[in-house]
């Protein structure tokens, strides 16, 4: 079979073949026969198309993109200010405890004066003065250590048994996988609900009162527990148990709220009830220092 190119043109092809036979006399009988092939090149409209239709799906994926990076921007924006907006909150709330503090330290003072003891008066005063210079220093910083700020508070523990002629004592422990001095916490935390077992719990007693502090770690959380052996939340008249969470109980538990919201976690805050007196547990994140 012999094959021969009739006709080329850019994108058709006609072929011609022949056929070559012998018949019965031993002659070359030749057949011919023409094939036309059809190109599928694409036309310039073809390519057109394609170019414009890539041009608009790398618009679009490009758009798409730049929305998504805007919008990640805008997320991370606005978590960024929510977290601001936090941390201005729990400063505003640790500032509104220094009022609140300082209104019954003077108080404490006058009744001193009123009483002409001037010697306890003084004391008083000395250790109000140290107190008020840590509590201020404290204020300016979101975290402080856990042995700085216990320290603090056994200051106003001891002005406040001073203030009660030691009608009540306190006890202090810290589980052992604990580094007080490695520990973070939002300053003057517990001094709130200290203050209100003293006010609330222990002064209309009329036998000594007993504060238990104990703190420990659970669950990625720091965990503070209060106890006091005073009269409880229903004992007193029912306007009294109204007023036994104080405003700093109030303030304590909106910083809890907030600290949480910022570090992510379940804390809780949860007041109990006694044989004799009141539990109070705060959790808190738990965040070492270094």
């Amino acid at each position: 079979m012999m094959t021969e190119t009739i006709k080329c043109r850019e994108r058709d092809a006609q072929y011609k073949f022949w056929n070559d036979k012998v018949n019965s006399n031993g002659r070359k009988d030749r057949k011919s026969k023409r094939v036309f092939a059809k190109s599928y090149l694409p036309s310039t409209f073809h390519y057109t198309c394609i170019l414009i239709s890539s041009a608009v799906i790398s618009g679009t994926l490009i758009k798409l993109f730049h929305r998504k990076k805007l919008i990640e921007g805008l997320s991370h924006k606005v978590e960024s200010l929510r977290m601001e907006l936090a941390s201005a909150e729990l400063k505003i709330l640790s500032a509104k405890l220094n009022p609140h503090f300082i209104f019954n330290a003077l108080n404490s003072i006058n009744q001193f004066v009123c009483k002409n003891e001037k010697q306890l008066a003084s004391d008083f005063i000395n250790r109000f003065a140290l107190i008020m210079r840590k509590t201020l220093i404290n204020s300016e910083k979101g975290k402080i250590l856990l042995e700085d700020d216990l320290d603090l508070l056994r200051l106003y523990l001891d002005l406040e048994s001073v203030r009660m002629e030691n009608k009540f004592n306190y006890i202090i422990e810290i589980e052992p996988s604990i580094e007080a001095n490695n520990t973070l916490v939002p300053p003057g935390i517990m001094q709130p609900i200290v203050e209100n077992s003293i006010w609330h719990g222990l002064v209309p007693m009329a036998k000594d009162g007993l504060i238990k502090i104990y703190i420990k770690k659970e669950n990625g959380k720091l965990i503070y527990c209060i106890e006091d052996n005073g009269v409880g939340r229903f004992k007193p008249t029912e306007k009294e148990t109204k007023s036994r969470e104080s405003r700093g109980i109030n303030i304590t538990k909106e910083r809890i709220k907030l600290l949480n919201q910022l570090e992510e976690i379940n804390g809780e805050f949860k007041i109990s009830d006694l044989a004799e007196g009141v539990s109070v547990t705060a959790e808190l994140p738990y965040e070492k220092a270094f």
